[in-house]
């Protein structure tokens, strides 16, 4: 007998830790909201940025890693 909470907890915990990227960035994009900024997703020289955040006529690029060291 599968007991269904203990099911779905134990896959949604296991999704959320393999997904730990996803979770930053939802992290920062709700403290952002928080500080008032509004945000859109942008480039820099033909590179994704995460957030470009505006705020009081300023604009703050903002990209999210769980780490910067390469994946060799």
């Amino acid at each position: 007998m599968v007991r269904w909470g203990v099911f779905i907890l134990e896959n949604r915990v296991s999704y959320l830790l393999e997904n730990r990227g996803f979770l930053l960035e939802n992290i920062v994009f709700l403290e952002l909201i928080r500080r008032g900024y509004s945000m859109t997703i942008g480039n820099i020289d033909q590179n994704e940025v995460d957030f470009v955040c505006k705020r009081n006529g300023k604009k703050v690029y903002i990209q999210v890693s769980e780490s910067i060291l390469d994946e060799v």
